[in-house]
């Protein structure tokens, strides 16, 4: 298997902890000229990369879409990886979370690491559900190591993808 079809999996349960799909497909969407004007930018800045970076420009390959349910976070990752005709990878929480200590972030450096193998948007659907407040008292310190892990590799990722 390659790496597009290798997905990562969780070492204890085997299970997939991240979804792709090759020619994500959105049949309509409609968005307010913010957010339309906010998603074409950063659509011009990732298929103009490579001009960028020859430039010696300095640009973000991340994008952060927040707002309640069905808002249209999942939609617009796909509307992008359409328009970007990139293969979409999606985060599986439900088999990403372990219960076993270490695991939960460990997991998170394979999806990452699987992402930075190929172009490709990488969607972390329900990231509230990892990223809790950092300094909550009622936390346990295990939530704070996957909170601090999450993000570094989104850091890294940001900067090694400007590479692709």
């Amino acid at each position: 298997m390659d790496a597009l079809t290798a997905l990562p999996v969780d070492q204890k349960s085997r299970l997939d902890i991240a979804e792709i799909d090759y020619a994500p497909q959105v049949d309509s969407i409609i968005l307010s000229d913010t957010v339309q004007e906010t998603l074409d930018d950063f659509r011009k800045t990732i298929q103009n990369k490579e001009k960028m970076m020859s430039l010696g420009l300095e640009f973000r390959t991340t994008l952060l879409l927040y707002g309640p349910p069905d808002y249209g976070k999942t939609s617009a990752a796909k509307y992008l990886a359409s328009e970007l005709n990139l293969p979409l990878i999606t985060a599986r929480l439900d088999t990403l979370i372990s219960s076993l200590l270490g695991n939960t972030a460990k997991n998170i450096h394979r999806i990452f690491d699987f992402a930075k193998k190929q172009p490709c948007i990488l969607f972390l659907d329900e990231f509230d559900a990892i990223a809790k407040a950092r300094d909550d008292a009622h936390e346990l310190g295990e939530l704070k190591r996957v909170v601090n892990s999450l993000l570094q590799n989104i850091d890294d990722f940001s900067v090694c993808s400007t590479m692709m």
